[in-house]
């Protein structure tokens, strides 16, 4: 039987993908994944059950590798590039401020982010 390691490298480099079902399998429980009944009638590894939670995972490998997801990157820039926190202070408490060393810092970020998302390949 080959390892996962192996399995892995034999596709690197490949079109093919490797789904990692055990990811999924772990966070519903290996007990609960598992259905003796599913692999006996139909030789499928998991239970009819969790079927729409194993589509939505290849699906969303598949939207992945055809350039359909979304990026999100959330800093917490409360006290660094502006003075105060907008929970406590609200937006009127705030004093954006480009002076500091840390706000220059999270500016050229932004920046070399700003590129890097609107580069054509990456």
């Amino acid at each position: 039987m080959q390892s996962i390691v192996g399995l892995a490298e034999s596709v690197y480099g490949t079109e093919d993908v490797l789904v990692d079902v055990s990811a999924i399998a772990e966070t519903v429980g290996l007990a609960q994944w598992h259905s003796p009944a599913q692999w006996n009638m139909a030789k499928l590894p998991f239970a009819d059950e969790l079927v729409p939670l194993y589509a939505d995972y290849v699906a969303r490998t598949i939207a992945a590798l055809r350039g359909k997801s979304r990026r999100c990157l959330v800093l917490d820039l409360d006290n660094t590039v502006w003075g105060g926190v907008i929970g406590d202070d609200g937006l009127e408490g705030i004093k954006v401020a480009q002076e500091t060393r840390p706000a220059r810092r999270i500016w050229q970020c932004r920046e070399w982010l700003w590129r890097f998302a609107n580069a054509e390949s990456y």
